[in-house]
């Protein structure tokens, strides 16, 4: 395996999950950005000023380049910047693996394997086919990933906007005519790796091997995190009167014999990224109030779930007396701290989770959580945060993510590392003593 990497777009969601991966994985990676720093990207870089991508790659030396960065509504940034990138790649000899997209392709064929030509029939699939065209015409050696759409981890554009439209904080439609294969997004960043230690050249398609529809894929982020999937608005392309590709599928063959990485189908990865059964429901004040004073009758007629004698117990109190101070002095930080996880299917509360408060000046806001220990060992803490972490990608607002972590609690900190989690600093708790404090981006930025 090579061991220097450059991502560029490492402010996005691919590029991020794929600095992460790789610098779990042993490589020695940087990440670019391009109007803000992160913990994974600290190398600005504009990829429309040819100059700048090769002073960045002549000073930098990577043995590979994987090209994330998009820039969806820039001609430049995504045409012109993937021939500036390909151009100072084969200059200096450095691997390239270009990410390309299925939007290159109008639909009318329905499958399409490596050798299918571009045919786009709207302005992003054409900048996309622009710049396939450029990277292999410069840099013959490169890879060039064609894949769908991409979700997973709660900051993909489908997650996103399933989100946006549910709670209405964006109009539109989910289009049940558009078709596609999506992949986990770190299984895509899992391939572009492997891509990139290896000797392939030229196309490959890397997608999921499930079929599904915008709109079904809306219904299943909408279970996975708990909102009502009959909010989630249905319509068509045609009906919307616009021209887009509608059925559009990689085939996966070349990939399944070439790769080692394995591309989960969408139905597995968003049953199995969390438990489909737990969201976390948030509480009143009075609620607050109630389960400070450990009064379960009370916190049950106030609360929407039914509460536990644990929720109620000596355990949690301290909590909910904090909760109830921070929402008697801001009603709306009750919507962001301390909830009640619920297991839906078990019609149970297994524990509490919630950010310690809203996001502070500088966007940031810490996760805690904690399950009943007669609930221990169920996956509970794992969906807990991940529909945190979810939420956090979806806030504009979120920055940065924290979590501190006792330093005997191997079980907490082996659950934030797979999450991508850094160690930035230690702490001192009047309660809990020493804590290790850990963060990660919250999405892309």
């Amino acid at each position: 395996m090579p061991e220097r990497l450059l991502v560029t777009g490492a402010s996005g969601n691919l590029g991020r999950r794929t600095v992460q991966r790789a610098a779990a994985a042993g490589w020695s990676v940087s990440g670019t950005y391009l109007t803000a720093p992160s913990a994974f990207a600290g190398e600005r870089l504009d990829v429309r000023d040819p100059a700048a991508v090769g002073e960045l790659l002549r000073r930098l030396r990577p043995d590979a380049v994987i090209h994330t960065a998009a820039g969806r509504d820039d001609w430049r940034a995504m045409a012109d910047g993937a021939a500036h990138v390909a151009v100072a790649a084969a200059s200096l000899g450095i691997r390239l693996v270009h990410v390309s997209s299925d939007a290159i392709f109008s639909g009318r064929e329905v499958h399409y394997d490596e050798t299918a030509p571009p045919d786009p029939v709207y302005r992003y699939g054409a900048a996309k086919a622009a710049a396939e065209t450029a990277v292999r015409a410069v840099a013959p050696a490169a890879v060039v990933v064609r894949t769908s759409t991409i979700l997973g981890d709660g900051g993909g554009a489908h997650e996103v906007l399933t989100h946006r439209l549910v709670s209405g904080q964006a109009t539109g439609v989910l289009f049940t005519d558009q078709i596609r294969k999506p992949v986990h997004v770190d299984d895509l960043a899992d391939a572009l790796l492997e891509l990139a230690g290896n000797g392939y050249r030229g196309i490959l398609n890397v997608a999921g091997p499930d079929v599904i529809s915008r709109y079904d894929l809306g219904l299943l982020v909408a279970r996975r995190d708990g909102l009502d999937p009959d909010l989630v608005p249905a319509g068509t392309i045609a009906g919307q009167g616009l021209r887009l590709p509608a059925d559009v599928r990689l085939r996966l063959d070349r990939a399944q014999s070439v790769l080692r990485t394995r591309l989960r189908g969408v139905h597995e990865f968003l049953a199995g990224s969390a438990r489909t059964d737990v969201r976390v429901v948030h509480l009143s004040g009075p609620a607050f109030r109630a389960l400070a004073d450990g009064d379960v009758a009370a916190a049950n007629a106030l609360s929407p779930v039914p509460v536990s004698d644990y929720l109620a117990g000596p355990e949690c109190r301290a909590v909910w007396r904090m909760r109830s101070r921070q929402a008697e002095e801001d009603p709306a930080a009750a919507a962001w701290v301390t909830g009640v996880i619920w297991d839906e299917g078990r019609r149970t509360a297994v524990g509490r989770a919630g950010f310690h408060a809203p996001p502070d000046a500088d966007g940031m806001v810490e996760i805690g959580y904690a399950v009943d220990p007669a609930h221990r060992r169920r996956g509970y803490a794992r969906a807990a945060l991940e529909i945190l972490l979810a939420r956090a990608a979806r806030e504009p607002q979120v920055r940065r993510v924290r979590v501190s972590i006792a330093p005997d609690n191997v079980a907490s900190y082996r659950l934030a590392s797979r999450y991508g989690f850094r160690k930035v600093g230690e702490q001192w708790d009047d309660e809990d003593g020493l804590e290790f404090v850990y963060e990660v981006p919250a999405g892309p930025s």
